[in-house]
C-alpha cells in the first residue's frame, strides 16, 4: 500500500477526497500534520504564529493520538484554503520534525515534496479500522484518537519566557494592586496628574483562605522615575496589553504571538498571564475613572431646587479657571517674546526655512511679540505655549483646572473665530485679534528698492566690417601652427 507519484494533469485518484488544484498540485479537503511530541507541537504553533494568524488554519482541531504500537503523537487537523498555505505549513512542520498529509475523512496521503512535486496517490486503499490512516512512502500508519486538545487549553499551559528586551515604558500599562495598597496608589497617581481607570478583580474566598482580590488599574503613561518605582513596589504586578483582552506581565512574553490567535482564545474572556500563573476571567472588567474611587461615603443633604427667579444667585458659585503645574507637556504651538528679545528673534529669522517663514505667524502687542505655528513651533525662544483648545493657548508645563473639554473652554473664553486667547497667568488672559497676525517672513523681511541702472557711454558704435571672403584650402596635418591673429592697435 505504498505511495505512487501523481502525474501532471491527472484527474482520477484512488484516494477519495483529493484532486488537482489550480496549480496542478494534489490537494484534499483536509490537511494533517503529524508531530512526534508535545514540545514539537508547541514549536510548530510558535513558528506558524510568528508569520501568520491562527485564523488561516480553518476548522482547526488538535488531537493526541496513539499508534498501533502504543506510541503517543499529536495531530493538527485543518481545512487548507490553498496549496500555498500547505507549502508554508510543510516548511514550518519540517523544522519541527513533523510530516504534512492531505486527504479527506480518515485517509491521508503524504503532501508533495521534492521527490514528487505534484503530490502522491496510493496504490490501494487500506481497510483496517483506525481514526486516521496515513500513507507514507513505504508503509501505512494507523492512528487512533486518545483525546482532543483545545488550543486555548494547551497554549495557556506554556510557561512565560523572560523578555530582557522589553524596556519600553510608552503606552498604557496595567497594575494588579492588593486592595490594602490600592487607595494609596490611586491617590499618589492622582496627585501627580496621572490619568487612571480601575476595576475590581474579585476572587472567591472563605474563612480559611486569604482574600486575594485585587484592583486592576490602567495607566496611560508614566514618567521613567515612576516606572522604576513601581517595578520594585511589593504588592503590585505590572502588565502590558498584547491584545484587548490579554495582559502579560512586564518583563515576560508568551511563546506564542497571542495577538494572532485572539479568536481561538475567545474575545469575551479576559486573560492575566504572569510568572505566577494564568488567570482567566469570564468577562472583561468594566473600568471606572480612578479619581471617582478616591471619594468615600458622605452624608446626603436634600436641598430645594433653584427656581427661575433665584437663578441669579448662581453667579456667586462661579469657579475661576486656574493654571496648575503638570507633568504632561504638549508640543509648543506659540511663544511670547518680550520686546527686549526682539534682536534675538531677528537672528533666528536667518535660520528659518521657507516653510517656517510662511507658516509661522507673528503679531505685535503690548505684552510683546506673539509667534504662532499650527504645525508646531520650531523657535526655542522665551515662554512657550501649548494649545489647550483650538485658538486657546496655555504655558507649557501647566494645565487649566478644573479641566474643561476643548469645546467648553472655547465657549467660556467667548469663541476664537476672530481672535486667539493666551493664558499668560491666572489673572492675565489676553485676546489677540487674528487680523493682527502676518507671516513671519512678510513681517520681518525689509523691502528692497533696486537702483535704476544708467547706460555706460564708454561703449561706442561698432566698426563696420568689409566684405567677408571664405577660402577653402588644404589645412595639412597641423593647421594652426604658425597662425598669428591680428594684433590690437
Amino acid at each position: 500500500m505504498g505511495l505512487e507519484r501523481a502525474q501532471l494533469q491527472q484527474h482520477r485518484f484512488r484516494l477519495p477526497g483529493i484532486a488537482s488544484d489550480r496549480r496542478g498540485i494534489v490537494l484534499g479537503k483536509s490537511a494533517l500534520i503529524a508531530l512526534p511530541s508535545f514540545d514539537r507541537l508547541a514549536a510548530f504553533f510558535r513558528l506558524f504564529l510568528a508569520e501568520s494568524p491562527l485564523d488561516d488554519l480553518l476548522s482547526l482541531q488538535v488531537f493526541e493520538v496513539r499508534s498501533g504500537v502504543g506510541g503517543r503523537q499529536y495531530v493538527v487537523l485543518f481545512q487548507p484554503s490553498s496549496s500555498e498555505l500547505c507549502d508554508r505549513v510543510t516548511r514550518i512542520g519540517q523544522l519541527c520534525g513533523g510530516t504534512v498529509f492531505t486527504g479527506a475523512e480518515r485517509h491521508f496521503v503524504k503532501y508533495r515534496d521534492s521527490a514528487s512535486p505534484i503530490g502522491y496517490d496510493i496504490a490501494a486503499l487500506c481497510t483496517d479500522p483506525a481514526d486516521f490512516v496515513l500513507y507514507r512512502e513505504t508503509s501505512t500508519q494507523l492512528l487512533n484518537k486518545n483525546s482532543e486538545l483545545r488550543f486555548s487549553d494547551f497554549a495557556l499551559r506554556l510557561e512565560l519566557e523572560a523578555d530582557r528586551s522589553d524596556v519600553s515604558t510608552d503606552g498604557a500599562q496595567f497594575f494588579a494592586v492588593r486592595l490594602g495598597l490600592s487607595r494609596n496608589l490611586l491617590g499618589y497617581l492622582e496627585r501627580n496628574q496621572i490619568e487612571t481607570s480601575a476595576a475590581l478583580l474579585q476572587r472567591s474566598s472563605s474563612a480559611f483562605v486569604e482574600d486575594r482580590s485585587q484592583l486592576l488599574v490602567r495607566v496611560e503613561r508614566l514618567p521613567p522615575r515612576m516606572n522604576a518605582l513601581f517595578a520594585r513596589l511589593p504588592g503590585v504586578t505590572r502588565y502590558r496589553a498584547v491584545s484587548e483582552n490579554i495582559l502579560v506581565e512586564v518583563g515576560f512574553r508568551h511563546p506564542f504571538a497571542l495577538d494572532r490567535c485572539a479568536t481561538a482564545l475567545g474575545q469575551e474572556r479576559f486573560y492575566l498571564l504572569s510568572q505566577a500563573g494564568v488567570e482567566v476571567l469570564p468577562q472583561r472588567p468594566q473600568l471606572t475613572p480612578g479619581r471617582d474611587l478616591l471619594f468615600g461615603a458622605a452624608p446626603v443633604r436634600v436641598v430645594p431646587a433653584v427656581t427661575a427667579g433665584a437663578s441669579t444667585r448662581l453667579s456667586v458659585a462661579e469657579i475661576a479657571l486656574r493654571l496648575r503645574p503638570s507633568t504632561h507637556s504638549d508640543r509648543a504651538k506659540a511663544t511670547l517674546i518680550p520686546w527686549s528679545a526682539l534682536e534675538a528673534l531677528r537672528r533666528y529669522a536667518y535660520l528659518c526655512t521657507p516653510a517656517m517663514l510662511d507658516g509661522h505667524l507673528v503679531g505685535a502687542f503690548a505684552e510683546g511679540l506673539v509667534v504662532v505655528a499650527n504645525d508646531g513651533l520650531d523657535l526655542p525662544l522665551e515662554r512657550l505655549f501649548g494649545e489647550a483648545a483650538p485658538g486657546v493657548f496655555v504655558p507649557i508645563g501647566r494645565v487649566l483646572e478644573p479641566r474643561p473639554s476643548p469645546a467648553l473652554l472655547v465657549e467660556k473664553v467667548g469663541g476664537t473665530d476672530e481672535r486667539l486667547v493666551l493664558f499668560i497667568d491666572d489673572d492675565h488672559v489676553v485676546g489677540l485679534p487674528r487680523s493682527s497676525f502676518a507671516p513671519l517672513g512678510r513681517a520681518f523681511l525689509s523691502r528692497i528698492d533696486p537702483l535704476p541702472a544708467l547706460p555706460d557711454e564708454g561703449l561706442g558704435p561698432l566698426e563696420e566690417i568689409g566684405e567677408v571672403q571664405i577660402v577653402n584650402t588644404d589645412l595639412g596635418a597641423f593647421p594652426l601652427w604658425g597662425f598669428r591673429g591680428e594684433q590690437p592697435k
